[in-house]
């Protein structure tokens, strides 16, 4: 029938015109190492002390070229950092929300700022004011600030996390210095799974195709 023809022709143009879209998945791994603190350290911490460790970062790609800020939170999918005295994991410590990258002019991407606090993990609901929070800023300046026993003065909404520090009397707070060269150095070239991904026009398409097998079958039995 020539009703059936047009149709098979239609589906032939829709499967053409909408292309399978695919996501790549990107998995780099960076480490990091800070200059010793020298005479910047403060006690318990001492001058020849460092920070350093390593994060992992998935994102979806290809990424646009010099983009940015891009906000790292919902990216980092596991760390481990310690600043000689203390040790920051997904088990006890959360990623804050100014946390964040930029792209180059290839498309890859560049830790501007990674900022850890404590306590944090699984098992912390959300900070309250008056809590009291140990954190640690990796800057890709090399500078690191440390900052133990703050008082929490705000909590983000959008995270439940604490994102105003006070110092106090009780607290530790320090910056090392910096470094001119970008302590941030992936480990090896990025981890990429491509993943195909259906779009609604392609939903549409598998549906026609039913459509037109269920036409099909019911032409062969059809009497005469």
């Amino acid at each position: 029938m020539n009703w059936t023809h047009g149709l098979r022709r239609l589906l032939a143009a829709i499967v053409l015109c909408c292309a399978g879209t695919a996501w790549a998945q990107i998995t780099t791994t960076y480490d990091y190492a800070s200059q010793v603190y020298g005479a910047d350290a403060v006690a318990p911490y001492t001058a020849g002390m460092r920070t350093s460790g390593w994060v992992r970062v998935s994102v979806t790609g290809p990424l646009p070229a010099s983009a940015g800020p891009i906000f790292l939170r919902d990216y980092v999918t596991d760390w481990h950092i310690s600043d000689g005295v203390r040790t920051f994991t997904p088990a006890n410590s959360a990623v804050m929300g100014h946390s964040h990258a930029y792209t180059d002019s290839g498309g890859s991407l560049h830790i501007h700022v990674l900022s850890l606090i404590q306590p944090g993990g699984p098992e912390t609901i959300a900070h309250m004011v008056g809590d009291r929070v140990d954190s640690v800023y990796l800057w890709n300046s090399g500078q690191v600030t440390v900052r133990v026993n703050d008082r929490c003065e705000g909590v983000d909404p959008a995270t439940n996390l604490c994102n105003s520090l006070a110092a106090d009397a009780a607290s530790t707070v320090f910056a090392s210095h910096g470094d001119p060269i970008d302590p941030w150095t992936p480990r090896a070239a990025p981890t990429v799974a491509i993943t195909a991904v259906p779009t609604l026009a392609e939903w549409a398409v598998m549906a026609l195709g039913l459509l037109l097998c269920a036409l099909g079958v019911r032409r062969l039995h059809a009497p005469g």
